[in-house]
């Protein structure tokens, strides 16, 4: 199996447009940890959710939002497990 590193993906990318690789600076943020084995699914879309709300907000501000959390609440995980089935039931059980 054949790794991709993302920073020789974007210099191949600029090099294809014709632009010059300009240094990307790259950001690890700490994020929500996972305490038990198999809420991974909801993790990444209350991940995903985060950044994809309120588009005023900078995401400098998500980032320092998700920082300072440790975990995701259950309400928080019950709210996402809400939302997929609301989702199953109206647009794939009719079918």
């Amino acid at each position: 199996m054949h790794g991709f590193s993302i920073r020789g993906i974007t210099s191949q990318f600029m090099v294809n447009e014709g632009k010059r690789a300009k240094s990307i600076t790259w950001h690890y943020p700490k994020c929500p940890k996972q305490v038990g084995d198999f809420e991974c699914g909801y993790f990444v879309m209350l991940f995903m959710r985060h950044f994809m709300s309120d588009p005023y907000k900078s995401l400098k501000a998500k980032i320092t939002e998700l920082e300072s959390k440790a975990t995701y609440t259950k309400a928080e995980l019950n709210e996402v497990r809400v939302a997929g089935l609301v989702y199953r039931l109206a647009n794939i059980l009719p079918y």
